[in-house]
């Protein structure tokens, strides 16, 4: 009898354990950058506040969402670099990547007076 309560108890705590992380790692997930549906978003920017900007045009869809960060602009490179590819994204240019009919720019800047990074995504039609 002591044996039995001990596991359900074991299997309780294990349960509750299990499930707080498995929602984390859904909420994780799900992260995108503000105005796109399938564009992740770096970890390290998510603490930023974005200013998005959306229009659709006879060509097609036009998204900016920009942000002001304290995150090296190489460890954004490099994140963007290694997931675009991976999400159909073929870079044709530094910061420039075409996925069908889509250009997406990747406009990383350091802000002189507060050594801060501002990061723009800029997405539009590629026969714009």
């Amino acid at each position: 009898m002591i044996r039995i309560s001990f596991i359900t108890i074991l299997l309780f705590f294990f349960s509750i354990f299990f499930s707080r992380n498995i929602l984390a790692n859904e909420d994780r997930q799900f992260l995108f950058v503000p105005g796109f549906e399938d564009l992740p978003l770096m970890r390290d920017l998510e603490e930023g506040k974005f200013e998005t900007n959306f229009f659709d045009s006879p060509y097609g869809r036009i998204v900016e969402s920009t942000v002001i960060v304290d995150v090296s602009a190489q460890d954004i490179r490099k994140f963007y670099n290694l997931t675009l590819p991976q999400l159909g994204w073929s870079q044709f240019e530094e910061n420039y990547f075409l996925r069908e009919k889509e250009i997406l720019n990747l406009h990383i800047e350091k802000i002189k007076e507060s050594g801060l990074i501002s990061v723009k995504f800029f997405l539009s039609p590629k026969d714009q």
